[in-house]
């Protein structure tokens, strides 16, 4: 009888183990095809920025964390510049539409592929969108008892997305697309140009509590 338990407990151990091993082995197997399928993200700043402006129109593909930040933090930096450059000039407002039009596109098309990469749908970024729209259009047109109410939702959701999107991506394919590949050095970068874009929101939000709340 005790024969019999000790084989029984052996058997059992051997399959788990072999189990255990199975799954380590399709684990590998698995990291390894997306390794080979993944996507390399472009080295630079500006190789970043660049590769964000030839993909106006692509918004099924995935954008990495570091390639995202580094061409948001380059669009903040253009805007800035331009807004200055306005209040010299007295244009400030023209500018900023201007702005916003032109950079639409690309800021909306890196966004949903920076959703994809995070195995979320683009769609979530429509409302800031509706919400950035409408509040230019409320800020153009003097009405300024509600241009705080939109300005109060528009950062409200802003802040939200932006804790999404400083998300770590997918390290496998996903229905969106295949991995990519994001250097470990990178990682520095992507917090130094998350930690300037976190800087700029609070700045807005000092300035809507101060100022126009």
């Amino acid at each position: 009888m005790t024969e019999d338990i000790m084989e029984i407990s052996e058997s059992s151990m051997v399959t788990i183990g072999t189990t255990e091993q199975n799954t380590n082995m399709n684990k590998i197997a698995g990291e390894n095809m997306a390794a080979q399928t993944a996507v390399s993200v472009p080295r630079g700043v500006w190789a970043c920025w660049n590769e964000a402006m030839k993909q106006l129109f692509v918004f099924n593909e995935r954008s990495s964390r570091y390639e995202f930040w580094a061409f948001q933090s380059i669009s903040l930096i253009v805007f800035l510049l331009m807004v200055i450059c306005g209040q010299f000039f007295g244009e400030a407002k023209l500018v900023l539409n201007v702005f916003a039009l032109y950079f639409l596109l690309p800021v909306a098309s890196a966004s949903v592929r920076r959703l994809h990469d995070l195995g979320l749908s683009g769609w979530w970024c429509v409302p800031a969108i509706v919400l950035a729209l409408l509040f230019l259009g409320v800020w153009n047109f003097k009405h300024i008892a509600n241009t705080a109410y939109v300005l109060f939702a528009t950062l409200i959701y802003g802040t939200f997305l932006f804790w999404i999107l400083c998300g770590r991506g997918e390290i496998t394919d996903n229905k969106y697309g295949p991995a990519v590949v994001e250097p470990k050095e990178s990682n520095l970068d992507s917090r130094a140009f998350m930690c300037f874009m976190f800087a700029f929101l609070i700045g807005l939000w000092t300035i809507f509590l101060t100022h126009i709340w």
